[in-house]
């Protein structure tokens, strides 16, 4: 069974393999030393943008290989713990994609919204429907409108056996 497709999910020693953009201005990354990370994790990486009014902001992650990785009608997990600062009840989504939204081995995508400003996984199982492209990502979806102030630690993408019925 393949390990683990996150190039650097908790940004353990750099931003390597992380980047965001929004059609609605900059977005800053920043690698945190955290004290208080789900499970023990130590870092994090911090995303933050100034008010601003778009249709779309994302935060990417880097896969090893995912052309190779991923394989049509196995079942795989993704994951990521996210936390929104600002309690904005605004949504935060998880998928796989590439910068353009495309490339994507599932069309499935899982979307939740928090008031606080605890940490929370965000987490989805799927059969992979579509080959992987080599710029394939992890992809989380961030609000669109508004200031943003969120962090994610432990990203993740592996493959799981599939559950039977």
């Amino acid at each position: 069974m393949p390990g683990e497709a996150v190039v650097n999910g908790a940004a353990a020693s750099s931003l390597s393999g992380w980047r965001a953009s929004s059609d609605a201005g900059a977005v800053r990354l920043v690698r945190l030393r955290i004290g208080d990370g789900p499970y023990g994790e130590t870092t994090a990486v911090d995303v933050q943008r100034e008010d601003a009014d778009g249709e779309w902001a994302t935060a990417l992650a880097d896969l090893h290989d995912p052309a190779a990785f991923f394989e049509v009608g196995r079942t795989y997990r993704m994951q990521v713990y996210v936390r929104d600062l600002r309690a904005s009840g605004a949504d935060v989504g998880l998928l796989l994609a590439d910068d353009n939204y495309a490339h994507r081995p599932t069309s499935e995508s899982v979307y939740e919204s928090f008031q606080d400003d605890e940490w929370h996984l965000l987490t989805m199982t799927f059969t992979c429907t579509q080959p992987a492209s080599a710029d394939t990502s992890l992809y989380i979806a961030l609000p669109p409108s508004g200031p943003l102030h969120w962090q994610t630690t432990a990203a993740s993408v592996h493959e799981v056996d599939r559950v039977q019925p």
